[in-house]
């Protein structure tokens, strides 16, 4: 299943200001947005696509084939995106970031990033080179450590009492699989757990063990000299953290002279409308927030 872009038209909207330029897709997943930007800029604007996850990366290639005269795929996480573009000598026109997490990748128990696959290896991997995997944080973090990251990335409520019997249940047998998790949260709670503090755990690991916050700021500090005068930066946020990051570090931007380097295009973060919440739910979560390089 390929995964359904979410608010598109706002996308296409707030990124595309002349049909000339180099757009960048840093978060291409399957190639929804990708498709999307390439039918408003063909025969004359072009697209660099990046993924670090390679089936991703391979899904997308396959997608959008008919484009491929306009399109150049690179393996790459998007906290590289920066030093891709200073490679070739690139200056973009604009640059999508979708933070979210797709639904091609969600719906592959093979990554064991859903609770819905008990079977399934705690992996939560996008790119299969990375040596660690969720089962070997969930294997040598402390409790404090464990505790942390569930109420820093998560937010959950019952973080210490979920890493206190995750911590003793380990000690007996391996937190391996996906249904080791859910079991050991199970057992914390007192009852079967909500989907909603399932998510919320199950994200905080994620988070955790792909350093979002980490690389979204690497990128976001190292972009500017890389984008067009005027070039538009459009961010698709799912999580408080993550808008937190964006509007902090380019907020705190400046040139040589102390000026800003980025000026908000959209006082306000945009949301979907309620016609797309109710045809793709998953998309509920998503704020829109559009930045525009004012230096030179």
């Amino acid at each position: 299943m390929l995964h359904e872009p979410v608010m598109v038209d706002q996308v296409l909207s707030a990124l595309i200001t002349e049909h000339h330029g180099l757009y960048v897709d840093a978060t291409v997943g399957t190639g929804g947005h990708s498709e999307a930007i390439l039918n408003r800029i063909i025969p004359h604007g072009r697209l660099l696509a990046l993924d670090c996850d390679l089936i991703a990366l391979t899904k997308a290639r396959e997608h959008l084939e008919k484009y491929s005269p306009y399109t150049e795929f690179i393996r790459s996480n998007f906290s590289e995106l920066p030093w891709r573009l200073a490679d070739r000598g690139y200056s973009a026109a604009g640059v999508l970031l979708d933070l979210g997490l797709s639904s091609f990748a969600l719906e592959d128990p093979a990554r064991g990033l859903s609770y819905r696959f008990p079977d399934a290896p705690l992996d939560m991997r996008f790119d299969m080179s990375q040596k660690e995997t969720a089962a070997d944080l969930l294997r040598r973090w402390t409790k404090d450590q464990m505790t942390e990251v569930f109420r820093s990335f998560g937010e959950v409520r019952s973080a210490r009492r979920i890493a206190q019997v995750l911590i003793e249940r380990r000690q007996d047998q391996p937190i391996q699989k996906v249904g080791d998790l859910v079991e050991g949260i199970r057992v914390a709670v007192g009852r079967s757990p909500s989907p909603k503090l399932l998510s919320k755990v199950f994200q905080s690991i994620r988070m955790a063990l792909q350093g979002d916050l980490e690389n979204l700021e690497r990128c976001l500090k190292n972009l500017a000299p890389h984008m067009a005068p005027g070039g538009r930066l459009v961010v698709l946020c799912y999580h408080s953290l993550e808008s937190r990051c964006v509007r902090q570090v380019l907020r705190e931007e400046l040139d040589s002279d102390g000026k800003p380097v980025w000026e908000l295009v959209l006082r306000k973060a945009q949301a979907p409308t309620q016609e797309e919440v109710v045809r793709n739910p998953k998309s509920r979560s998503a704020r829109l927030r559009v930045y525009r390089k004012v230096t030179e």
